[in-house]
């Protein structure tokens, strides 16, 4: 749809945005109760990759290939630990 209408573009735009911003939100804080050095550089990618797996359209291709929400939690917080753990 976001192709097609550019006002919904710009909303699905914003919304990603949005996303990214408050991982990287999360990770700055973590990185602080954790006594860790705070690497924006690093944390930029990590909170692009988190945006990634939280995005409706990830949900939505492991729902559609028949995973119920409780394995799909299962899996995503995996990926998102496992991706913050590589930093």
């Amino acid at each position: 749809m976001g192709a097609l209408d550019e006002e919904i573009g710009a909303g699905i735009r914003a919304r990603d945005s949005r996303r990214v911003h408050a991982a990287g939100e999360i990770l700055r804080r973590l990185a602080i109760s954790q006594r860790r050095k705070h690497r924006p550089k690093q944390h930029g990618l990590i909170s692009e990759i988190i945006s990634m797996l939280t995005s409706f359209e990830t949900y939505d291709a492991l729902s559609r290939a028949g995973h119920d929400d409780p394995e799909i939690v299962r899996m995503l917080l995996t990926l998102v630990q496992a991706s913050i753990a590589a930093k």
